[in-house]
């Protein structure tokens, strides 16, 4: 019991520095692997706080450019941020199949849209999980 707790105390911590560092300048692609860290280490309940957050950053970010290449890094990002809806909608106590399945359509689509094969099977391979065929 007292590891568990100690466990939630680490990992509050080390979300509070995570959530520190953002809000100091730096290059955008590593306030971009912040978030991801971010998602890793909370709770399955913080997954729609924090992935939403992460999903508006990238999408400020692709309004500010005109680079493709730039556009491509943050659509990446912006995939798998949608990603851990799916973890959300799944892995709740009561969960939402059909939103789930939103969140790996959602990510197909932006996987094909940059024509990332493996971000595209895995987007796939996540919403056959919970369909029949």
């Amino acid at each position: 019991m007292i590891s568990l707790q100690l466990q939630g105390v680490s990992k509050n911590k080390q979300i509070d520095s995570l959530l520190s560092s953002l809000g100091k300048s730096g290059p955008d692609t590593v306030k971009l692997i912040t978030y991801k860290k971010i998602l890793d280490v909370c709770e399955l309940n913080d997954n729609p706080r924090f992935a939403q957050q992460a999903v508006n950053f990238a999408d400020t970010l692709m309004k500010q450019t005109t680079d493709s290449t730039r556009i491509k890094i943050y659509l990446k990002y912006k995939a798998t941020y949608l990603q851990y809806f799916s973890y959300y909608y799944s892995g709740k106590k009561n969960p939402d199949n059909a939103k789930a399945i939103a969140y790996y359509q959602k990510m197909l689509t932006i996987e094909k849209q940059i024509g990332n094969t493996n971000g595209m099977v895995s987007a796939y391979n996540g919403s056959r999980l919970f369909t029949n065929g």
